[in-house]
């Protein structure tokens, strides 16, 4: 398969640099045992031991990642990658905050883990592991938004090293996409707004030179969601457009143009337009 040959522009890289272990640490100086012990734990309690050794194994940056998860871990990892922490309100112990910090986990784990399979066939058991990391992309925005500044800061160097580091068309330009959301949000209503316009460019780019090396094995034609059989799912498609709107909560955008690329990004991850009129 072709590897796509584009690149963030220059005026991202300047603020963001690729780092695999940032963020890594980062979680594992916050996530206690307690907390790797709640996600290894299953409705049936079965293999606990084996998953608590395997989920901190994995989330230490200096483990060697070779091939896909095993499913004994691997699906404990995906259900806390899918939890939509948002729909549960705080309580005592801030509940919510340590719900974000265990999808981060899990997020960070399945993205890392991903950009160390080489992908294979259409249907193989890598492209399917693949794309069902994909999510972490997103997952891992939203919730690190909830932490601040910093968070975002190291969670966009990690997305900016899995970008480069995994190129399959299934999961490279949802990287990207969630990569130009931190990034945005950090400049959203300062002197360097106008950047945007030329992330935003840089994103359709992405979608559009993965879906020409997919072709024939794209699944459908809405943008971005398209080029992966489980984001393309309507319940999984939504977490994507909740992600975009944190952009809108970031305040008004000073410029027409930028106003005019958001609104747009909305109307493509809605299904509503595939038009792409802003240049950069």
């Amino acid at each position: 398969m072709k590897k796509p040959t584009g690149s963030p522009p220059a005026s991202l890289l300047k603020l963001v640099s690729p780092s695999e272990s940032n963020l890594p640490t980062w979680i594992r100086s916050r996530a206690q045992d307690e907390i790797i012990e709640e996600i290894a734990r299953d409705s049936a309690n079965e293999n606990f031991e084996p998953r608590f050794l395997e989920i901190g194994r994995l989330l230490n940056v200096s483990t060697p990642l070779i091939g896909v998860i095993p499913t004994v871990s691997r699906e404990v990892l995906e259900r806390e990658q899918s939890n939509e922490v948002e729909h549960h309100p705080s309580g005592p112990g801030d509940i919510a905050m340590r719900g974000h910090l265990k999808r981060l986990v899990a997020s960070a784990i399945l993205l890392r883990s991903a950009t160390y399979v080489v992908p294979g066939g259409r249907l193989s058991e890598e492209n399917v592991f693949i794309e069902t990391c994909a999510a972490g992309a997103v997952q891992s925005l939203r919730s690190a938004i909830r932490f601040g500044p910093h968070a975002m800061q190291i969670t966009s160097q990690f997305l900016l090293w899995a970008y480069y580091k995994q190129p399959y068309p299934g999961f490279r330009p949802f990287v990207a996409f969630a990569l130009f959301v931190l990034a945005s949000i950090g400049i959203m209503r300062g002197p360097e707004e106008e950047e945007l316009i030329r992330w935003y460019s840089w994103i359709n780019q992405e979608e559009a030179e993965a879906r020409s090396i997919l072709r024939d094995t794209v699944r459908s034609t809405r943008w971005l969601f398209g080029l992966n059989g489980y984001e393309t799912l309507k319940k999984h498609r939504q977490r994507w457009i909740n992600a975009s709107r944190e952009l809108h909560n970031a305040g008004p955008a000073n410029t027409a143009s930028v106003r005019m690329a958001l609104e747009e990004l909305q109307a493509k991850l809605a299904g509503t337009s595939t038009h792409t009129s802003v240049q950069s």
